[in-house]
């Protein structure tokens, strides 16, 4: 029963959660303008958001791997929800950007918790991995599809407190749920847990001794660096030069998503699910995001705002294709090289570079200013290109490399 009802559990869940997650997004995103209409304002949240994850993944990673997924996503899901509900008592500009930082430190320790899990999900339910990635992907699709016009209309139509109180509560929904599976992730009961960081970054060496996995995940976080220079732009970019309103950033967020989808969906086409083909999918959905960035910078400078605006849809579109082809491609390469039971920490080395990356794309970007969105859209896809296509360079390389003693490069 387990095995025919879980799938549809789980995307039932994962979708609900993900327009929750979207809705709190543009949620803040709109609260932040409202207090301080500037990119570095926004920047700022993003920094917020991110800082206290990268400094705390490593103990989320090795949280995950000793005790377990469950427990934590349990801890601390149910923590996102307090500090959610907490949200509604603000009211300035500081106290949000503090309990945004807080949200990060949590949200460090149960992303890492559900990626361990996930191959647990897949093997209940008794569907393959790949298919599971796939899955997970389309669920995010629909959730930022259907998550910013939800997040709209009840912004719209119901107090901002009553917005952000409904998605405490699936936080503490999720936490509950998760607790009650009858499974849990792989523990590695040999990882030491340690409140001295040097000791926690020690239990990351056997993943980092391998010399492809760490240039790999170096090269994702630069990917990370080149698409986020934009995002922090993107509401001004839809404001500005393309003349739109609200509506056009939840509809264009909304193209993007459908092209996530179809991104997702297409992985089962192009991806024989090798590591070889996962690591250039991956690469390859990198310069094709970047070619779509591009793309929307120069139309923008270019042509009037209402054909730009066709453009940038038509480019929004390819671009989610290509994140999707990207995304699923990424999570089927790190648990391709990745043994069990290192997966917590996989997935918090992952978020650590990567947060890193768009911690730096979001602060540069916001250099570039409100009033200058098109030239950031434009650095944004030419470096998209420039590192994916040294992803692909460096993979031709690496993918011969074995380790000392002879064997392939799984850790």
């Amino acid at each position: 029963m387990l095995a025919l009802r879980l799938p549809h559990l789980l995307v039932a869940l994962l979708i609900v959660a993900t327009v929750i997650d979207e809705v709190m997004i543009l949620t803040l995103l709109f609260r932040v303008i409202q207090e301080s209409y500037d990119t570095m304002a926004i920047a700022w949240l993003l920094a917020f958001q991110l800082g206290p994850a990268i400094v705390l993944t490593p103990y989320a990673g090795t949280l995950v791997d000793r005790i377990g997924a469950k427990r934590v996503v349990a801890m601390f899901g149910a923590g996102q929800g307090i500090v959610m509900f907490w949200l509604t008592q603000i009211g300035s500009l500081a106290e949000l950007y503090v309990l945004a930082a807080i949200l990060s430190g949590l949200f460090a320790f149960s992303g890492a918790a559900i990626f361990a899990l996930i191959p647990n999900v897949s093997q209940a339910a008794g569907i393959s991995l790949s298919r599971t990635n796939v899955i997970l992907e389309i669920t995010r699709g629909i959730g930022a599809i259907a998550g910013p016009a939800l997040g709209g209309v009840l912004i719209a139509s119901i107090s901002l407190n009553s917005t952000i109180g409904i998605a405490a509560g699936w936080s503490f929904v999720v936490a509950a749920f998760v607790l009650f599976l009858g499974f849990d992730s792989v523990k590695d009961p040999s990882v030491r847990f340690d409140m001295r960081y040097s000791r926690v970054l020690s239990e990351f060496r056997p993943i980092l001794n391998n010399r492809k996995v760490a240039c790999l995940f170096g090269v994702f976080g630069g990917v990370v660096l080149a698409t986020t220079f934009s995002d922090v732009v993107f509401v001004f970019f839809t404001l500005g030069p393309l003349k739109q309103g609200a509506l056009a950033v939840g509809l264009l967020t909304s193209v993007w998503a459908a092209g996530l989808i179809a991104g997702a969906l297409a992985t089962r086409t192009f991806i024989k699910n090798t590591e070889q083909t996962d690591f250039q999918a991956a690469f390859s959905g990198a310069v094709l995001m970047g070619l779509s960035l591009f793309a929307c910078g120069v139309g923008a400078l270019t042509l009037n705002p209402g054909t730009a605006l066709i453009i940038v849809a038509i480019a929004f579109l390819i671009g989610g294709v290509a994140n999707g082809l990207h995304n699923v491609a990424v999570r089927n390469a790190i648990y391709a090289t990745i043994l069990p039971g290192r997966h917590g920490r996989a997935f918090a080395l992952y978020a650590s570079i990567t947060r890193i990356g768009a911690l730096i794309g979001y602060f540069l970007g916001g250099l570039v200013g409100e009033q200058h969105t098109e030239v950031a859209y434009v650095i944004s896809g030419l470096l998209a290109i420039l590192v994916g296509g040294a992803g692909l360079f460096l993979f031709g390389n690496l993918f011969k490399w074995r380790e000392p003693d002879g064997t392939p490069n799984q850790n």
